[in-house]
């Protein structure tokens, strides 16, 4: 009786110990491709907030002027035709202003 459960809690173990040395082999293979891949995914959302950092600098006045125009109510219509933007891109610079300023949207019925 005893040896049968001494085998079964060594199946436990084995069950638990190969999938964890299975993956320490992996990582001690593949971490060069890993870091790599860590490395390209940093840089691509560094560069990305580079370029987001640098066309909002562009359409900033636009969108600064428009607001003290409109006394703080904009849509992307506005912006888009202000700035030569094209809706989609006008919208989401709105929405990400919106964020940061904490402000909220509202939604007007077609008349």
């Amino acid at each position: 009786m005893t040896g049968k459960v001494i085998d079964s809690s060594a199946n436990r173990i084995l069950i638990l110990i190969l999938p964890i040395a299975f993956l320490i082999v992996v990582l001690v293979k593949a971490w060069p491709f890993l870091l790599a891949l860590l490395l390209i995914s940093i840089s691509w959302i560094v560069w990305q907030q580079y370029q987001w950092k640098q066309w909002s600098q562009k359409v900033n006045p636009f969108f600064n002027q428009l607001i003290k125009e409109n006394q703080g109510c904009l849509t992307p219509l506005d912006l888009s035709v202000k700035a030569n933007l094209s809706g989609a891109a006008a919208k989401r610079y709105l929405e990400k202003r919106a964020e940061e300023f904490g402000a909220q949207r509202r939604v007007y019925e077609d008349k």
